[in-house]
């Protein structure tokens, strides 16, 4: 046996050798009189046996309800309010709360930016006013004839 079996074995059976099987007992017993490393292992398992042995710790009687008393009486701490820039202000006032009125402010800026895309290509920039069915057609790739 070496030091890592033994490790493990500490771990998996406990400290006192004694509830090992027989044939581990005395290969433990001959690594113990000979490894220094295996007493420190053995000398630390029972020390956490011994350490979890103890009684829990428990706290004074009635001090849940003390605390719960003090925190009753306490003045509110209030929080600073955070440090925005100007366009997170700004956002943050025209931004709607609700999931419902975000979606319709979302469609109105849609429906602002297609129509104003669209009216804004009425004209060329010779001043002739372009046929709104040739410019709907040349935006969806669409080829039709005229009468």
């Amino acid at each position: 046996m070496n030091v890592v079996e033994f490790e493990d074995l500490l771990d998996r059976l406990g400290d006192d050798l004694s509830t090992w099987p027989l044939d581990r007992q005395n290969e433990a017993r001959a690594l113990l009189a000979q490894s220094a490393e295996a007493k420190e292992l053995l000398r630390e398992a029972r020390a956490m046996r011994g350490l979890l042995a103890r009684p829990p710790v428990s706290a004074p009687a009635g001090l849940a309800d003390r605390i719960m008393t003090q925190a009753a009486h306490a003045p509110a701490v209030r929080k600073a309010p955070e440090k925005r820039s100007f366009v997170e202000a700004l956002l943050g006032s025209i931004w709607p709360v609700s999931p419902a009125w975000r979606m319709a402010f979302l469609s109105v800026c849609f429906a602002i930016g297609v129509f104003g895309g669209i009216f804004h290509n009425m004209t060329r920039l010779d001043g002739n006013e372009v046929d709104f069915h040739d410019f709907v057609a040349s935006i969806v790739d669409i080829t039709y004839f005229k009468d």
